[in-house]
Formats: C-alpha cells, sequence, structure tokens
C-alpha cells in the first residue's frame, strides 16, 4: 500500500517528504517539465490514489482515502546528508493540515487558491457550509458544446484550413499525429474544436473521440469509455454480448502482444454505469494500463469504413509514457490520426517533435494588427477609432487572441462593471487573473524575479534585479535565462552592459508590478538607487534613462522629476523618502518605473472615448469620438 502511494505521487511530479503513520505529506513543486500545472498534479494525485483504494480488491478491509490539498510557497530544507528527510514550513502545509481534520472518508477537499488555479480541468461541487472549499469530484470535467468562432485565427493561413487538409489526407501512409502549439490563449483548444467540425463536416466515415493527457480516476475512464464505444459504433441498443464480441474483434486487429490482457483492460470500459456516479472510482483496475491499451487499440486497429480522429488536450501534461506511446503510433501505418495540443514547454521533453524530424507542426501564433482589427471591427462593430484601436491593443497584448478578446469586450455596454482599476488604467478581470495565476504557477525564486523585473521597469538590469532580490548578479541572469525559456520574459540587447530584460508584454509586465504593495516598491526603488550610484563610471545606464525619460516626458507633457513626485505623492509621501538628484538618474528612474506605459494610459482612453460615443449614439447624439 505505501509503496503504491508513492509511486501514484511520483507519476504526477511529486514527493513524499514527510511521513507519520497513515498521514503523508506530499510535495508538488515546480519543475523543468511541469513549470505550471502543480495544484493541478497535486490534487489529480489524490484523485489517482483514492482511486486506487476505493475499489474492492481490499476485501473486508477497506482502505478510506483522506485528502486536504493547498497551494502556495513552502520552505524546504534539503539536510546534508543523503536519505535524511526534508524539512518543510510554510501557510499551505499548515492550511492543509487544518482543513485534513474536516475531512471525511473518501473526499478530497482543495482550498479557494488551488481550486481557482483548477477549475478549468478539473470537476469540482460546492461543500456545504464551506463557501470557500471545493470538494475534488473527477479528473476532467464534462465538455459543454462550444459554438463555431466567429473569426479566423490570425496568420498567414487559417489553421481550420490547414487541420482540415490534414485530416482529408490522413492515409496508411502519411505522419499520424499533429501537434499544435502556442502560448496560453492562442486559441489551441479552440482549434481541436474547429478540428472536429471539419472531420465530421468532411464525411460521415470519421469518429472523433477525445483523449485525456494522463489517467488518473474513474473520471479519466469514462472519457475512455464514451471514445471507445463511439469507435467502435456501439448503440445503446446493442447487447453487452455484441458490445464484447465487437471490442475484441478490434483488440485481434490490434495485435498486441498479449490480447487477452488488452481485452482485460478495455472490457469494463464498455460499461459506462460507474461514469455517472462519483466520479467512477474503483473497478476498473489501473487507469494507466487502460490508458495504455486504449491508445493503442485506437491507433493500431484499423476500423472498417471509419477513420479515427482522437484529440487530445494539454498534451504537455502528460505523463512520459503516454508520450512514448504516441510516439510509437507516429510511426507506424494506420487509418487513426491524432491531433494534440500543447504549449511550447513540450519542445523540452521532445525536442524531436518538430517539422525538420519529419513530424506535422502547426503553431499558433499571436495576431497581427489586421486580425486584430477584424476581430474588433466584427465584436464590436466599425467605428471611427478601430484602427487606433487595434494598433495600440496588439502593442499592449503582444496579440494574444485571448487578451484580444477581454479587451474588446469592454467596448459592450457592460464592459466595464467588471473590470479591474489598475494603477490608473483599466484592466479585464479575466486577463488580470489568468496573467496573475501564470507569475503564482513559478517557483518562490522564479516568481520573484520576475515580479521584481515587472517593479524595476519595462526593461531592468540585472544587476539592479540581483540588488533587489539579494543575489549574486550571475544568478540573477541564471534565473532570468530560466525566465526566457519559460517565455516569462524577453531579453533585451545584446550581451554586455547593454542587456535587459523585460516581459514579453506592457500588460503582462503592469499585472507583474501590481502584485507589489506601494511600499513593497518604495522599498526595491530604495535599493536599486543605491545601485544606481555606484555607477559612476559607467555611462549606458545614464544613457538608456535619459533616452527613455525623455520619450516620456514627449508622451506625458510632464519633466520626469515631476511624474517622479507625483508617484511619491500618490504613495502617501509627501517628500521622497531618497533624493531624486543622483545626477537626475533616479528621478528618471522613478518616473519609468512608478508611471503606467504610455501605451496602456493610451488605450485606457481610446475605450472611455469608444465608449462615450457609442452612448451618445444610444442616447441619439452624435456620438464623436473625442479624447
Amino acid at each position: 500500500m505505501c509503496r503504491r502511494a508513492r509511486s501514484e505521487a511520483e507519476r504526477f511530479g511529486g514527493s513524499v517528504t514527510a511521513r507519520l503513520g497513515a498521514l503523508w505529506l506530499l510535495v508538488f513543486a515546480d519543475t523543468g517539465s511541469h513549470d505550471r500545472d502543480h495544484p493541478r498534479r497535486a490534487v489529480t494525485a489524490a484523485l489517482a490514489v483514492r482511486h486506487h483504494f476505493a475499489g474492492d480488491r481490499w476485501g473486508a478491509h477497506p482502505v478510506g482515502v483522506r485528502a486536504a490539498v493547498a497551494t502556495g510557497e513552502v520552505l524546504i530544507h534539503y539536510p546534508g546528508q543523503a536519505g535524511a528527510p526534508l524539512s518543510i514550513a510554510g501557510a499551505a502545509v499548515d492550511d492543509a493540515q487544518k482543513l485534513l481534520f474536516d475531512v471525511g472518508d473518501g473526499e478530497i477537499w482543495v482550498t479557494e487558491e488551488t481550486w481557482r488555479r483548477t477549475a478549468e480541468h478539473l470537476e469540482y461541487r460546492p461543500v456545504a457550509g464551506r463557501p470557500d472549499i471545493r470538494a475534488a469530484h473527477g479528473a476532467h470535467p464534462r465538455r459543454a458544446p462550444t459554438p463555431p468562432p466567429a473569426l479566423p485565427q490570425g496568420g498567414t493561413a487559417h489553421p481550420t484550413e490547414l487541420l482540415a487538409e490534414l485530416v482529408a489526407a490522413a492515409d496508411g501512409s502519411s505522419r499520424r499525429v499533429l501537434l499544435v502549439t502556442g502560448d496560453a490563449g492562442t486559441g489551441k483548444s479552440r482549434l481541436l474544436d474547429d478540428c472536429e467540425r471539419a472531420a465530421t463536416a468532411h464525411d460521415d466515415t470519421f469518429v472523433v473521440v477525445r483523449a485525456p493527457a494522463a489517467a488518473v480516476d474513474g473520471s479519466t475512464l469514462r472519457l475512455l469509455g464514451t471514445g471507445l464505444r463511439d469507435f467502435l459504433g456501439i448503440m445503446d441498443a446493442d447487447s453487452g454480448e455484441t458490445a464484447v464480441h465487437r471490442l475484441a474483434a478490434a483488440v485481434a486487429r490490434s495485435g498486441p502482444a498479449d490480447p487477452d490482457r488488452s481485452l482485460a483492460r478495455l472490457v469494463p470500459l464498455l460499461d459506462g454505469a460507474s461514469a455517472d456516479g462519483d466520479g467512477g472510482r474503483g473497478g476498473l483496475g489501473e487507469p494507466q494500463e487502460t490508458l495504455t491499451a486504449w491508445w493503442r487499440l485506437l491507433m493500431s486497429a484499423p476500423a472498417p469504413g471509419r477513420r479515427v480522429l482522437v484529440l487530445v488536450d494539454d498534451l504537455d501534461l502528460a505523463g512520459d509514457d503516454v508520450l512514448d506511446l504516441i510516439e510509437r503510433c507516429a510511426r507506424e501505418n494506420g487509418s487513426s490520426l491524432a491531433v494534440a495540443a500543447a504549449r511550447p514547454a513540450l519542445r523540452d521533453r521532445r525536442p524531436q517533435w518538430t517539422a525538420e524530424g519529419g513530424w506535422p507542426v502547426l503553431t499558433l501564433r499571436p495576431w497581427d494588427t489586421a486580425a486584430v482589427a477584424r476581430h474588433v471591427d466584427v465584436r464590436a462593430g466599425a467605428h471611427p477609432l478601430g484602427g487606433r484601436f487595434a494598433r495600440l491593443l496588439t502593442e499592449v497584448t503582444g496579440g494574444n487572441p485571448r487578451m484580444v478578446a477581454a479587451y474588446t469586450a469592454l467596448l459592450g455596454a457592460d464592459g466595464l462593471r467588471t473590470a479591474r482599476r489598475d494603477g490608473g488604467v483599466v484592466v479585464p478581470v479575466e486577463v488580470y487573473r489568468r496573467s496573475r495565476a501564470e507569475l503564482a504557477a513559478l517557483s518562490g525564486l522564479l516568481r520573484q524575479v520576475a515580479e521584481t523585473v515587472g517593479v524595476v521597469g519595462e526593461a531592468a538590469w540585472p544587476g539592479a534585479v540581483a540588488a533587489v532580490c539579494g543575489l549574486a548578479e550571475t544568478e540573477a541572469v541564471a534565473l532570468m535565462e530560466e525566465l526566457v525559456r519559460r517565455r516569462v520574459l524577453d531579453r533585451i540587447g545584446g550581451p554586455g552592459p547593454d542587456r535587459r530584460y523585460g516581459f514579453r508584454t506592457v500588460l503582462e509586465r503592469h499585472v507583474a508590478r501590481s502584485g507589489w504593495s506601494a511600499g513593497e516598491r518604495l522599498g526595491a526603488h530604495r535599493t536599486v538607487t543605491e545601485w544606481l550610484g555606484r555607477l559612476d563610471g559607467e555611462g549606458t545606464v545614464s544613457r538608456h534613462l535619459r533616452r527613455e525619460a525623455l520619450r516620456l516626458e514627449t508622451a506625458t507633457g510632464r519633466r520626469a522629476e515631476e511624474l517622479a513626485r507625483s508617484a511619491l505623492n500618490g504613495r502617501g509621501a509627501q517628500e521622497p523618502p531618497f533624493p531624486l538628484a543622483t545626477g537626475g538618474r533616479t528621478a528618471e528612474y522613478l518616473a519609468l518605473a512608478e508611471t503606467p506605459s504610455d501605451r496602456l494610459v493610451e488605450l485606457d482612453r481610446v475605450v472611455r472615448a469608444w465608449r462615450r460615443s457609442a452612448a451618445d449614439r444610444r442616447d441619439g447624439g452624435e456620438g464623436r469620438p473625442g479624447i
């Protein structure tokens, strides 16, 4: 039992850090291959352990599993000698321990922060009398059908058309796995829905099946069972004998090494009764072995008169065993096609999955200004400010489709009702929450460095970030390079004194900066001004600050010292807590660090002018878009 619980934790990237009798402490920390999803991995591991022990395999001695999952930073002390236990401390550990006392047998409760960061992927139900707590119900929420998109993706070609061509060309001689990659918010999940529509519209010989990226518990098997019945063409009116006969014939066609074992794994999936209870717990064996047998069947068994399209989302969260299986299937002949969506982090684990390596790869890129303008025109209507809004929106969001859609929604009649006013500009709540969640998913030191970059400015010097974080400059550079690899930051300038780092968009920098209180930012600014004071013999930083300050003064019509004093006074300080006249650099630095991006400010003005003119038109006025 202990080995099994440990192996389930390790399968999802966790580690057993402490054990006291029947009480286990599992930690799911930030890792290179799972750099954003440790809350989800913690909950799915708990679901997997519950599933394993909830069946009847333990006879007269059932094993009850209770789990509490909390998300937050912890301090980990690594002992000096090998094999010695780790020391873990932090609010997240305390929260989980306190919550566990109220959890009943067979229940998995999560804190509000964990629920917020995993609700998009996991299935929960409320807990009576605990509005801040949710109970994990299953690993895969029931999908709601999504309507067809009103607009094509941006770029030189319509991704749906490309997918339709690949689907139509799928045959036994082609590489049968198409990889769709892109950053968060670029439309990967939507494109899978487009692919499903394209396949079913092509002809009636296609069977579209949704596959999970990882096997967890009975809710995973529910999804597999639905796909298996669709693959075999089993109808509700078919008898159990007919269903098993069709499955046995398909297993024989797939040619497994042990057909009896594969059949034994897959037969329980034909009975969907267990899928609608409490997450399908127990009674269906090991989910991971079942998932492997399922993949092998669908990708290797020719379906007479039918072709199979398997759709997988979030493949970057899959375990290596699933990735190995998909890679093997891709090299083999067959009539099935798999389309898998993943974030770019998958390239770190499978660097050979590239177009150069013979893999069909479709990379979703941010929208250009023309695509943003088309989206705005369809969603908000033609407007004299449309071109200006599209240009600014592309610059502020980097063309991220999800962010573009959220900002465009602000133009509606009720658009600002749920918006967040932050630092003098309006930010859509969805954009703010998702950007904060991306930062929160980083480990403690990486997140501290990323947020420090946001506080220091749009382009931060490694020396300034190192001074604020109390690191050696070489350590700060290494951490910022890791954030570049994870597509959180961009590298600006070449090597040497001109090298700087900044967020990929001014919007993401603005959200990162807002995570610090005014007092915390002032403390960081004091440290940076001391660092500036030590650079008397180095002119690169001074020239950059002067150049950027002139640009800011031109955009705002105010002097840098005036902007700096205004920012400090706005924080409740009558006089600056440090001098502003270190060769002019301190005032320029503070003005640049504390003044919201001129592009964000201008975008905010355009949004408000658009809304005023729209309101005037509704009231019968001329609706002139003055700013």
